[in-house]
């Protein structure tokens, strides 16, 4: 099981969870290039959003949100402490960045009372200005905005969807119809209404516009996955729970009901280090290809030496 997983799972000390196995996939020849090269010190950078021409990035064991601006220069984002982060979002038209958040073992200097708490943040995403706090039923896998406001956030631990409606102060949980067993990568449908959610274990569910959960790719080639991101009428599956860890792209048909077509673009580079999330910039993935996951124990001790974080771009 990867590490991000672990680490959720020991968040609520749930135990007994099995990896996805290993499956056997010939590996494309590495086409992602290189976007961006990050320092990312003894921080576990794991999160990644675009708001125009700026990189939003998310740190877990020194919990906060770094901001790579046009001139490529990294700076600290947020100015409220965070929970370590682990889902992204900003949203262009109310322009707020949705943070999604929670008390992991890898958070240095975490403090009792917010073990294993999940938390969704609201910052101004101009200037990093607090805005809002959601209290989470438990550690969140990623975050989306839908066409509304609404914001999606998955339940890492219980395979739960919840929703925050527009103008509403609390979440609650998407009657799916379906038991997820670990609820990851989430993004918005074409549409608006509806969403794509991996879950880690059977692979790719449409949520509908009440929240209704249809199984629409669930090959064993997709399971492990971490991070979701839809492009057009594309979604882009990171997957770091299975061998070998990879970026597949799955083409979706007019209803977006089915896949018509999957092809791994990106697969067992020698740059990977358990690669987790994406966003889209126009029609091409960015995405972080070395997490630094397993180089980090409880406290955000670092257990060996940290490269600076690559952000890939891959179609």
């Amino acid at each position: 099981m990867h590490n991000r997983l672990v680490a959720l799972l020991a968040a609520l000390a749930v135990a007994g969870a099995t990896a996805a196995a290993d499956t056997p996939v010939p590996a494309n020849p590495a086409s992602g290039t290189v976007f961006a090269r990050i320092a990312a010190g003894d921080r576990l950078l794991d999160a990644i959003a675009r708001d125009g021409d700026r990189l939003f990035i998310g740190a877990v064991a020194r919990p906060g949100v770094l901001v790579r601006g046009p001139d490529g220069l990294v700076r600290a984002f947020n100015r409220a402490p965070l929970l370590g982060v682990l889902g992204l979002e900003a949203d262009a038209r109310t322009r707020r960045l949705w943070v999604a958040t929670a008390g992991l073992p890898q958070v240095a200097g975490l403090a009792v009372a917010d073990q294993g708490r999940g938390e969704l943040v609201a910052l101004g995403v101009a200037d990093g200005t607090l805005l809002a706090r959601y209290a989470l039923p438990e550690p969140p896998g990623d975050v989306a905005v839908l066409g509304d406001g609404s914001v999606l956030v998955s339940g890492a631990t219980s395979g739960a969807v919840y929703r925050l409606d527009a103008g509403t102060v609390a979440v609650r949980a998407l009657p799916l119809g379906v038991q997820l067993r670990s609820a990851q990568g989430i993004d918005a449908a074409a549409d608006g209404r509806g969403a794509f959610v991996a879950d880690y274990r059977a692979g790719i569910y449409r949520l509908d516009a009440d929240g209704r959960a249809t199984l629409v790719a669930g090959s064993q080639q997709l399971r492990g996955i971490d991070g979701l991101t839809r492009i057009g009428n594309r979604l882009y599956a990171i997957i770091n729970g299975s061998s070998p860890h990879r970026v597949v792209r799955l083409d979706l048909d007019a209803a977006e009901s089915a896949v018509s077509a999957m092809t791994i673009v990106d697969a067992a580079r020698a740059d990977f280090d358990e690669p987790t999330n994406g966003t889209a910039h126009g029609d091409t993935l960015l995405y972080i290809a070395n997490s630094g996951w397993p180089r980090f124990a409880t406290g955000g001790a670092v257990t060996a030496p940290v490269p600076a974080v690559t952000v890939l771009a891959v179609r």
